[in-house]
C-alpha cells in the first residue's frame, strides 16, 4: 500500500509552503525493511498556524489550524474536519468557519493527560475506515499528541515497524520522551534506548551511505546555482552594478557603512558580532544574518518584514541606525551625482527611460545576492560523491536527521523556509517578540524565521540577538527548547561535526571588491551628524 506523508511544517501565516513529503510504504500488513523512503510531491499548501501537517492517502493531519488553515484545507480537497481536541483546549471554535466552508465536522476529544486513550484512538480509526471516500482533516491543539496518534496509525493500520514509524513521528511532532514511551506501550514495543529514538545503522558501509544519501536528498533537495526570480532576471550588467552597490558606502550618511559592513562577503556574509554597528556606531537589537543563500529563503530579516532580497536591500539604506539616509530621493540623488553609476544603470536597465531609481538600486543588489549561493561538500555527497564526507560527518548527518533537526531546518538552504516559535516545547526567555512586532497578531508572538545552517560554523554568534557564542551551545539549546530533547555529548558533537560540512564556496571573482566609480562634483560629502 502506498501512503503519503507531508513532512512537518511549523506555523507560516498565509505563506505558501511546497515542501510536501511522501512516505512510501510496503504492501498492506507488511513491515518495510530499513529506513522509510521519502520523495517530494507536487503542489503548494497554505496552512495558517498549524503546528504540523501530514497526509496519508485521503487523510490530512495537522496541529490546530487557524481560519486560513481551514480555508487552505478546503482548497486542498478536504471534505471533513475531525477535531481531536477536548472542549477545554479549544483556543477558538471553528464550527462557524467549518459551516461556512461547507465541510463536515466531528469531534473526538483526546485527553491531554493520563494514559493513552485506547477508546479514542479506536474511534478515530473506525471513523476513517467508515469514510473511505472522504478527504479528512484531523487536528489537535498539541503537536505531540497529534503526531503520537499518527505514529500509532502507521504501525497499526499500515503495518510499519515501530522504529520506522517513530522516525516519521519525530519528524512530524513527537518530541517528548514520555510520549515515546506511551506510544511504545500502546503498540506493544520496547521504547528505543538511544537519544535519537531509533538506533542508527552504521553510516560507513555502502548500503547505509546510499540510504543516508537518499534520506538527505529527499529532505534537503538540490542546491540551485542561483536563486532565480521571474520579476528580477539576473543579467551580467545587473550583477556588475549590484556588486558595486553592495560595497557602496556613499549610500550611507557618513560614507562609512555599506551592505558589506554588516554582511562581509569575505567572512561568510556576516561580521561575527552580536549586533552590528551602523551610523555613528549605533547598534540595532538583532544579529545580522548571513547574506549567503538568503535569496532562497521564504522572506528576509528575522521577522520576515521584507518579502525578498530586493525589498530587503532598501531597508538598511533608510534605517537611521544603519546607513541613515533620509529617504529614497536622497539615495537616488547620490547615485545620479556619480557619473559612472548613471552609465552602469543605463546599461543594466535598458528599457527604462529614467533607470537610476531606488527600485532599480534594489533590483541590482538583489540580482547580485541571488548569485551568492554556496555549494559545499555536503552537496557533493548528496549528488553521489562518497568521499565528500568523513565517517564522523556522516554519523553527524544521521544524528541531525534522527534527532529531528529537520523539523525546521529543511530544503536546499537547510532552513530559512518557515517561521518557528522560539521556545516551542520549553519556554525561551527573550524580550524580542519576533514576527509579532510586524503582524501584531498574538499567534506570531516569539516567532522568528528559521535561520539557514549553511556556513553556520563560520557565522557565530548565534540566535536572533547574537547571544550564543558557541555552536555546540546553540545546538543543545535548540534541541531542548524546540524539540524537548537533551542531547548526549556524542550526539551534540556529531551534529556540530556534520554542520561543518555545510561550509561552502563562492566564486572569488563574484565577491571581490570592485573598482568603484569616482564621485562627481555634486556628490554629497560625508555627514557624521
Amino acid at each position: 500500500m502506498r501512503s503519503e506523508v507531508i513532512h512537518e511544517m511549523r506555523p507560516i501565516l498565509k505563506l505558501v509552503m511546497s515542501f510536501l513529503i511522501v512516505v512510501t510504504l510496503a504492501a498492506c500488513g507488511a513491515k518495510p525493511q530499513g529506513p522509510v523512503s521519502l520523495e517530494e510531491v507536487e503542489g503548494p499548501l497554505v496552512w495558517g498556524t498549524a503546528t504540523s501537517v501530514m497526509r496519508v492517502r485521503h487523510l490530512w493531519f495537522a496541529g490546530q489550524p487557524d481560519e486560513a488553515g481551514l480555508e487552505a484545507a478546503k482548497e486542498a480537497g478536504v471534505t471533513v474536519v475531525l477535531d481531536l481536541r477536548e472542549s477545554s483546549e479549544r483556543e477558538w471554535d471553528e464550527s462557524e468557519v467549518v459551516e461556512r466552508l461547507g465541510l463536515g465536522y466531528r469531534n473526538i476529544g483526546i485527553p491531554k493527560q493520563g494514559p493513552f486513550p485506547e477508546t479514542s484512538f479506536a474511534e478515530i480509526e473506525a471513523f476513517i475506515k467508515a469514510n473511505p471516500d472522504e478527504r479528512i482533516l484531523l487536528h489537535c491543539s498539541s503537536g505531540n499528541r497529534a503526531a503520537a496518534w499518527f505514529t500509532t496509525h502507521l504501525v497499526q493500520t499500515h503495518g510499519m515497524s515501530f522504529p520506522d514509524a517513530l522516525i516519521i513521528g519525530r519528524r512530524t511532532g513527537v518530541t517528548s520522551p514520555v510520549i515515546v514511551e506511551k506510544i511504545a506501550q500502546y503498540v506493544g514495543e520496547e521504547p528505543p534506548s538511544d537519544s535519537a529514538g531509533v538506533a542508527p545503522p552504521p553510516a560507513t558501509d555502502s548500503t547505509s551511505r546510499e540510504t543516508l544519501r537518499a534520506r538527505a536528498a529527499q529532505i534537503f533537495g538540490a542546491l540551485p546555482v542561483e536563486a532565480s526570480s521571474e520579476s528580477n532576471p539576473i543579467t551580467e550588467a545587473k550583477l556588475r552594478l549590484g556588486r558595486m552597490l553592495y560595497y557602496e558606502s556613499r549610500l550611507s550618511k557618513n560614507h562609512d557603512v555599506s551592505c558589506n559592513s554588516c554582511h562581509a562577503l569575505d567572512r561568510f556574509g556576516v561580521d561575527n558580532e552580536p549586533t552590528s554597528p551602523g551610523h555613528r556606531g549605533q547598534r540595532g537589537n538583532r544579529n545580522s544574518p548571513t547574506v549567503y543563500n538568503a535569496a532562497l529563503h521564504v522572506a528576509q530579516f528575522w521577522d520576515g518584514c521584507a518579502a525578498d532580497v530586493e525589498e530587503q536591500a532598501k531597508g538598511p539604506v533608510l534605517n537611521p541606525v544603519e546607513m541613515a539616509l533620509a529617504d529614497a530621493q536622497d539615495a537616488v540623488a547620490v547615485l545620479k551625482s556619480i557619473p559612472g553609476y548613471v552609465a552602469f544603470f543605463q546599461n543594466a536597465f535598458l528599457e527604462d527611460s529614467d533607470p537610476v531609481t531606488f527600485d532599480n538600486m534594489a533590483r541590482a543588489i538583489g540580482a547580485f545576492e541571488r548569485r551568492l549561493v554556496t555549494p559545499s561538500r555536503f552537496d557533493a555527497f548528496v549528488t553521489g560523491d562518497d568521499s565528500a564526507l568523513s565517517d564522523t560527518e556522516l554519523d553527524g548527518l544521521e544524528a541531525f536527521l534522527d534527532v529531528g533537526c529537520t523539523t525546521c531546518h529543511m530544503g536546499p538552504p537547510v532552513g530559512g523556509l518557515l517561521y518557528q516559535k522560539l521556545g516551542l516545547v520549553h519556554f525561551y526567555e527573550t524580550e524580542d517578540t519576533g514576527r509579532h512586532s510586524i503582524t501584531g497578531s498574538d499567534a506570531d508572538r516569539y516567532f522568528f524565521k528559521v535561520p539557514s545552517l549553511r556556513n553556520v560554523v563560520k557565522t557565530a554568534p548565534y540566535f536572533h540577538d547574537g547571544s550564543i557564542e558557541k555552536l555546540e551551545d546553540a545546538v543543545r539549546l535548540m534541541a531542548w527548547h524546540q524539540l524537548g530533547r537533551e542531547l548526549s555529548d556524542a550526539d551534540a558533537e556529531a551534529i556540530v561535526t556534520f554542520l561543518g560540512s555545510l561550509t561552502g564556496q563562492v566564486d572569488p571573482g563574484l565577491i571581490a571588491r570592485p573598482e568603484m566609480p569616482a564621485s562627481g562634483p555634486q556628490t554629497p560629502q560625508p555627514d557624521p551628524s
